[in-house]
């Protein structure tokens, strides 16, 4: 096996960049005419240097017989896994030949002029490919990554195309190929940062609402799948991704035990004791994503639920007759705050994409967020009108609508 990685060299992070099987410098025009490669000196004008004839015709005869060819592509976090073969023996040949020629190319370099912004924007990141390669009894197996979501990104959009090589032969190597956009990989990187978090609050947010709502059995059987997928996955997860904070471990531990009692509590009958063990859990996690540098618009929710459990909780036991004017006050600073934090929930512009949603869920969630809103200017113009019937009526209305659109996020809750 062959190994190339990015304590290497430039000359070998380029020369990794070739041996992407059938075609990774792959001649994209493949007319053979002296535009596509210039020798050397790249622009100099010199035509085609020594090696160039042999790779093209290597090249060419790969696309006559891509018919004979069969390729499998296996998409990784960081890349993707290939292996290019055929049982033609003379074709399995080629394809070792193409890989290697290709290798001693970029190594020399010797750099083909290639118009296609795909293969372009690759060799501009040549740097950032990690790769191993090995022949195999019928062609090469390839593993290519990046730590760089935007390379990842080529990185997949060239075995796309390279696969449409061997699907279409020359009908494919004419196209041009665009790169992927770079918001893309913004994307893809913010959803697998959140990964974890995300399958954590779709287990926990429906142990945590069911309890709360003192539904038995649906409790149980929500907190035993976030119970399961805890211990076996999401807390080993969460210790290496969390290893170099040193508060993780009572973070942890505090997570686990509080699952531990509810579990207990539970299988007591006592479902709310276990809704109040479940609910530290909350905070505990986003101030860890905070200690950490980690933004996560789920805490955006957590920090306005925080300030409104100030102002629902009281407003449970009070009614127009007993509400005294400093506990309007209380009310009233507590309010402005909440407002200003649901603010950051509508100015986060959160795609619900990286959440686990769907895009058709975008508008069903901007709906929720702004039914919390209507829910806050009610309050305050209740304050504002001293009517404090309304304003008990309207401090217990603020929880409705959070606690809907925080199951929003909870798997089996809509």
């Amino acid at each position: 096996m062959n190994s190339l990685s990015s304590s290497h060299s430039m000359a070998y992070h380029r020369r990794s960049t070739a041996s992407w099987t059938i075609a990774v410098l792959t001649f994209v025009v493949v007319t053979g005419t002296d535009a596509v490669g210039q020798g050397p000196g790249f622009r100099g004008g010199r035509g085609p240097d020594p090696a160039f004839v042999a790779d093209r015709d290597v090249f060419h005869f790969l696309l006559t017989n891509h018919e004979k060819i069969r390729r499998t592509v296996e998409e990784t976090p960081q890349g993707v896994v290939t292996v290019t073969e055929s049982d033609d023996p003379e074709v399995t040949a080629k394809i070792q030949e193409h890989v290697d020629a290709m290798h001693v190319r970029l190594e020399k370099p010797s750099p083909i002029r290639m118009p296609d912004p795909l293969f372009a924007a690759i060799f501009r990141n040549a740097d950032k490919v990690t790769m191993t390669w090995e022949d195999t009894e019928h062609g090469v197996r390839v593993t290519e990554t990046s730590e760089d979501p935007y390379v990842v990104l080529l990185i997949q959009a060239h075995a796309k195309v390279v696969s449409g090589f061997v699907a279409s032969g020359f009908d494919e190597a004419h196209r041009s190929h665009p790169a992927p956009p770079r918001k893309q990989a913004t994307d893809t990187a913010e959803k697998d940062r959140w990964q974890a978090f995300v399958e954590f609050d779709r287990r926990y947010i429906p142990a945590l609402a069911l309890t709360n709502q003192g539904e038995q059995a649906r409790a149980a059987a929500a907190l035993t799948a976030f119970e399961e997928i805890w211990n076996e996955r999401l807390a080993g997860e969460l210790l290496k991704r969390f290893h170099d904070d040193p508060a993780w471990p009572a973070t942890f531990s505090r997570i686990s035990g509080a699952i531990a009692v509810a579990q207990q509590q539970l299988q007591e009958g006592h479902t709310k004791e276990a809704h109040e063990s479940l609910e530290p859990i909350r905070s505990l996690m986003a101030h860890t994503r905070q200690r950490n540098g980690i933004e996560y618009p789920l805490d955006l929710l957590a920090a306005f639920h925080d300030t409104m459990e100030l102002i629902v909780k009281p407003a449970m036991e009070l009614t127009p007759e007993t509400l005294e004017d400093e506990q309007i006050d209380v009310i009233r600073k507590a309010c402005a705050k909440a407002s200003a934090e649901w603010q950051a929930v509508e100015e986060a512009h959160v795609d619900v994409r990286h959440l686990g949603k769907a895009q058709g869920d975008q508008d069903k969630f901007q709906q929720m967020v702004i039914a919390q809103r209507h829910a806050i200017v009610a309050l305050q113009q209740a304050i504002t009108s001293q009517d404090k019937q309304a304003i008990v009526q309207r401090a217990r209305g603020l929880k409705p609508p959070f606690a809907k659109l925080y199951m929003f996020f909870g798997e089996g809750l809509e």
